[in-house]
């Protein structure tokens, strides 16, 4: 459960940080751009620490081996 979890909340945030940018883009130079540009910063840095974290989880964690009588 805890490696879907890592799996599906990163897609999840990777979704949200294509969304906020193509967001960004459109916005006129204001107060509320940069309020997004920090929201992409901080989604960022928390996906770039979820994939170290699910990476070193997968490590410790490997995936169970298929029993050899599994029907086709």
């Amino acid at each position: 459960i805890i490696s879907q979890v890592f799996h599906w909340g990163v897609l999840l945030l990777f979704i949200l940080q294509y969304m906020l940018a193509y967001t960004m883009i459109d916005t006129p130079p204001s107060d509320q751009k940069w309020l997004l540009f920090a929201w992409h910063k901080q989604i960022g840095l928390t996906l770039f620490l979820l994939v170290f974290i699910r990476l070193w989880w997968r490590e410790r964690n490997p995936k169970p081996i298929d029993p050899e009588q599994l029907p086709q």
